[in-house]
């Protein structure tokens, strides 16, 4: 059902409000927009003067001015020639492109003046001076106890902070308690921090409500006149992309000059329209995608020159911003994917949903930039009503912070290895009491938490920086002897947990189908690793290719992989195991995964026991469960399915069968284990961090009526009955 986060997987925040570069393209006549034409480089000096007398700016310029790109520049010039810096970004592929052009700005390679920090791959010197990188990188870097007043810097900018993800807002706390620790005068030494929020839609009284002192700096940019069309009546939201492509050919039909964007909620939504366009042989028409999780190589094809033809572009809300080809028409269906939050389960999903109103404004905001060509002005179809935009303006402004409507397990784990109370920590979006319940709850289920206190095992599980179920599986694995094979699945999990969806392709899923053999979708994964690594490298991207897939993906799950492996290593004393490899596995992934145990209750139904109450899961038909379904399984991945605004179901769509529970044998002192460190708690935290009260499990039902129940359920009667 969705696109964020860190999935359970639904992780690396990974909300699929997935951007992929924020900087100016390629425009139709050559090469990139010169630097000197961006309307922030226009005022560079306004900028200057801010940042050179005021602690904390905000940087609020509209989409196409180039607030990241000059904004950067302008940063670097205000500290002076021996300050360094750091820029943030929300996804990875957004910091290489960053750093890719201002290094092309300053006449330098990417690596010298110029660095890339990403999760697995860095390109800095001594030289480097400005510095792009994830948030999460910039958060990894703060807990490391040596570098948690970041010293070496003089400036933190933060871009994009008007998508209020749960890091965003973390890295912003956590950078108001360096900023305060480094005021005129401090112990250390060290020279005040500047910090620069950029922007294109904050709420600026918001963020000056918690950086007192804060400047803002403000540059809308200009625009033109634009004509609004809006739909008679609704249209049903699983028509959109066809009405959507059918207003495209009349787009064209009319003759509406330049490049269409289309903004659709998701993949799925993209193929189906895109389906449909290329059903109607419309002449001179080039069409695109645009999602935030393209590979290089689909992004390459979605930007090239096409000569005198027209582009269509399919895009999600990836093209809010970061999207920077000239375009004349948006038919904007008006919806799109976010992540909420399943209190049954714990755990975030994606959800379609009707697109708040300052989307829909920074969507208009794509058209009306360039002066009208022959007197014809730039159009915006919106596929609503002019009613429904109308109350969206009024009662759905801006939709809610990440922070309140997501799962909170991976910051709450966060929190506690930093020495913070969940409960009292000041957060800019405050969340319902209640998520940080369950948080702590699934950390306690897992091994992270005991008492309300972070174990040893909880602090290497947050030095992991990945999924807390992944990496709760990764500490037992050193205790069980399966570190090799529960890396491989944990890096599987983290960066490519869709690897196996063949997305209707009949041919690749055929290719696809054996890894559906094995009855585990956690064991086809690591089948799937292993293939991948036997393939010669020069054959690799065909293989890939043939399967659907391109290259990143794989040598993300790879990079992390090497990872895992490196922190494990000196954890590891003995590489002997008492249980079979099969055994041990199943022992890591039975407690990495402990807070998503489903039993078989009785015939088909299925439930997952919590501080809730019971739950019913169904597996999904397209799990590898499906066809043997077993009496108790864990799950990575759990979707609710609506109808309507209603759950209906809870569909588990990555799973791992379960028999009954192996303890270690008493030789088991001669395998592999953790060391005695990690088998014990840390000091206590704050008083008020408590774990949540358990119910109590159902009874079990004695084994004279287990026996009974078999016995009848295989009569005549039992048979007829269970018909």
């Amino acid at each position: 059902m969705s696109e964020t986060p860190r999935p359970p997987l639904q992780p690396r925040s990974h909300e699929a409000i997935a951007t992929t570069s924020l900087l100016e393209k390629p425009k139709a006549s050559g090469g990139p927009t010169p630097k000197e034409s961006l309307l922030v480089w226009q005022q560079r000096q306004t900028l200057l003067d801010a940042i050179r007398n005021n602690p904390t700016v905000i940087l609020a310029a509209g989409t196409g001015t180039g607030k990241t790109r000059a904004g950067s520049q302008i940063c670097l010039e205000a500290i002076g020639p021996s300050g360094k810096m750091i820029v943030t970004e929300n996804l990875r592929k957004a910091t290489d492109d960053s750093a890719k052009i201002v290094a092309s700005d300053m006449g330098v390679k990417v690596g010298e003046e110029v660095g890339v920090q990403n999760k697995y791959r860095h390109q800095t010197s001594e030289k480097t001076r400005l510095l792009f990188c994830p948030v999460q990188s910039l958060l990894i870097k703060m807990a490391d106890p040596l570098n948690k007043d970041l010293p070496e810097y003089n400036l933190i900018a933060m871009d994009e902070v008007h998508k209020e993800s749960k890091q965003n807002e973390l890295c912003m706390i956590a950078l108001r308690e360096i900023q305060a620790r480094r005021q005129k005068g401090n112990p250390q030494g060290l020279p005040e921090l500047k910090l620069v929020f950029i922007s294109a839609t904050a709420d600026k009284d918001k963020i000056m409500k918690h950086f007192s002192g804060a400047k803002t700096v403000e540059m809308p940019g200009t625009t033109y006149d634009v004509d609004e069309i809006f739909e008679d009546k609704p249209v049903p939201v699983k028509a959109l992309p066809l009405v959507a492509a059918e207003k495209v050919r009349s787009a064209i039909s009319k003759n509406d000059p330049g490049n269409i964007l289309v903004f659709l909620s998701g993949r799925a939504q993209i193929d189906q329209a895109a389906k449909s366009l290329h059903g109607m042989d419309l002449k001179d028409t080039v069409i695109v995608p645009y999602y935030g999780s393209m590979s290089k190589a689909d992004q390459e094809r979605t930007f090239a020159e096409y000569g005198n033809k027209r582009k269509v572009i399919l895009a999600t809300n990836a093209a809010q911003e970061s999207l920077t080809l000239t375009i004349n028409t948006v038919i904007d269906t008006c919806m799109h994917k976010h992540q909420e939050f399943d209190k049954l389960t714990g755990r975030s999903f994606l959800v379609e949903k009707s697109a708040p109103f300052d989307h829909l404004m920074q969507r208009r905001g794509r058209v009306g930039r360039n002066p009208p060509e022959s007197g014809a002005k730039d159009k915006y179809y919106a596929l609503i009503t002019k009613d429904e935009w109308k109350r969206r303006k009024q009662y759905e402004e801006h939709e809610p912070a990440e922070m309140q409507r997501t799962d909170l397990t991976s910051e709450v784990l966060l929190l506690l290895a930093n020495q913070k109370d969940p409960y009292s920590f000041p957060y800019i979006n405050p969340p319902d009491r209640s998520h940080i319940d369950i948080a702590l709850e699934r950390l306690s289920k897992i091994g992270a938490v005991q008492g309300g206190v972070l174990t040893e095992k909880g602090k290497f599980m947050a030095s992991l920086s990945i999924n807390p179920n992944l990496g709760s599986m990764v500490g037992s694995a050193i205790k069980y002897g399966s570190v090799n094979q529960a890396c491989k699945l944990a890096a599987m999990l983290e960066e490519y947990p869709d690897a196996l969806n063949a997305r209707g392709n009949k041919s690749v899923e055929k290719i696809l189908s054996r890894y559906k053999t094995s009855g585990s979708d956690f064991m086809g994964l690591i089948a799937f690793f292993d293939d991948y690594e036997q393939v010669p490298p020069g054959q690799r991207k065909k293989w890939l290719e043939e399967r659907g897939h391109g290259v990143q993906k794989m040598r993300d799950v790879f990079d992390l992989y090497n990872e895992l492996t490196d922190a494990t290593k000196d954890k590891i004393r003995v590489s002997a195991s008492a249980l079979l490899p099969q055994e041990a596995l199943d022992a890591s992934i039975r407690e990495g995964f402990a807070d998503s145990l489903v039993t078989n209750i009785n015939k088909d139904t299925y439930h997952l026991i919590n501080m809730q109450g019971s739950t019913r899961i169904e597996i999904d038909k397209q799990s590898a469960l499906a066809s043997r379904p077993p009496h108790t399984f864990v799950f990575a991945s759990v979707n609710p399915y609506f109808e309507g605004d209603h759950i209906t179901k809870r569909l588990a769509t990555l799973n791992h069968p379960l028999k009954e529970e192996i303890k270690p044998q008493s030789s088991m002192t001669t395998s592999s284990t953790l060391p005695d460190e990690l088998q014990q708690s840390s000091p206590t935290p704050p008083s008020s961090v408590q774990t949540p009260e358990k119910p109590s499990p159902p009874p079990k039902p004695p084994n004279i009526w287990k026996r009974f129940t078999n016995w009848f359920s295989n009569t005549w009667l039992g048979k007829w009955l269970r018909s």
